[in-house]
């Protein structure tokens, strides 16, 4: 793990390491499962924020728009 940090750091590559203390190589547990579901949702929301819509809220807002 510290020799693809170490690389990361040298090519000036922005990382985000995630350690799971007593975990095989299987991250298929829940709890595992949750916290790799949350830190993918916080990278996209930190990254496009309120740009980024679900298909429902779009169609919502279009509905919304046609009623108005």
């Amino acid at each position: 793990m510290m020799r693809i940090i170490d690389a990361l750091i040298q090519t000036n590559n922005q990382f985000d390491p995630g350690i799971l203390p007593d975990r095989s190589h299987s991250i298929y547990v829940i709890n595992t499962l949750l916290n790799r579901h949350l830190k993918m949702t916080n990278f996209i929301n930190d990254r496009l924020g309120d740009d980024i819509k679900s298909p429902q809220t779009q169609k919502n807002e279009l509905k919304e728009q046609k009623i108005n």
